[in-house]
C-alpha cells in the first residue's frame, strides 16, 4: 500500500496489534501517519524506548500502549483508519481473542492489513475458520508486494469489518448474529 504511494499512510490514524518491536509503527510514523503501537504489558517498556530510538529525530506522532487482546479496555481506543499486524497469528489460543479485539478497534472504514508467516496449523485453521464471522477478506496478491519481500509462505490480507448488532462472545458459530438491515 504504502510502497505504491508513501503519502497513502500521511494523516491517517494507524494502531498497530502485537507491534512488539514495532517496524511497521515506525514506518507508518515515517510516512506521516499518527500511530499507536500496542502490546501486552511486559512489551511495552521496550516497544516505547524502541519508537523513541527509531522515531527521536523528527516531528512524528505516536504513542505506546498497552492492549492484551480478548480483555476488557479496547473501550479506551477509538476506531482508527488502519490496522496493523504484522506475524501475530502465531498460537491456536489468540486467534480468537486477536480477531475479538480487532473487530472492537475497527469501525465500517477501517482496512485491516494482516500479514504473517505460518507458524502453527492449528492457529491458522481457527483465524481462517473463524475470521469471516467478523470480516470481510480480501487476500493481497503475492506479485502486489516487493520481490523482496515476496514469499508464498507469507499470507497479507485486507480485512473489512462486517457490522454486526453485537460482537461475538463465545467460541460457538456466529451464524445467529443478525446483519444490520441495509
Amino acid at each position: 500500500m504504502a510502497q505504491k504511494d508513501p503519502t497513502t499512510l500521511k494523516g491517517r490514524k494507524v494502531l498497530e496489534l502485537g507491534a512488539g518491536c514495532g517496524l511497521p509503527s515506525i514506518a507508518a510514523a515515517i510516512l506521516g501517519a499518527e500511530v499507536t503501537l500496542t502490546d501486552t504489558a511486559r512489551i511495552v517498556k521496550k516497544m516505547r524506548e524502541n519508537a523513541a530510538l527509531n522515531l527521536e529525530e523528527g516531528n512524528y506522532r505516536y504513542q505506546v500502549r498497552e492492549l492484551t487482546w480478548g480483555k476488557t479496555g479496547t473501550s479506551k481506543f477509538k476506531p482508527v483508519d488502519v490496522l496493523l499486524g504484522a506475524d501475530i497469528v502465531y498460537h491456536e489460543t489468540i486467534a480468537l481473542p486477536l480477531l475479538k479485539t480487532a473487530y472492537k478497534l475497527c469501525d465500517e472504514n477501517t482496512k485491516f492489513y494482516l500479514a504473517w508467516e505460518m507458524h502453527d496449523v492449528d492457529a491458522a485453521q481457527l483465524f481462517w475458520k473463524r475470521v469471516g464471522d467478523y470480516f470481510m477478506v480480501e487476500q493481497i496478491d503475492v506479485h502486489q508486494l516487493d520481490d523482496y519481500y515476496r514469499s508464498s509462505e507469507i499470507n497479507v490480507l485486507c480485512l473489512t469489518k462486517i457490522l454486526r448488532v453485537e460482537v461475538p462472545v463465545t467460541d460457538q458459530p456466529t451464524d445467529t448474529i443478525q446483519q444490520p438491515h441495509q
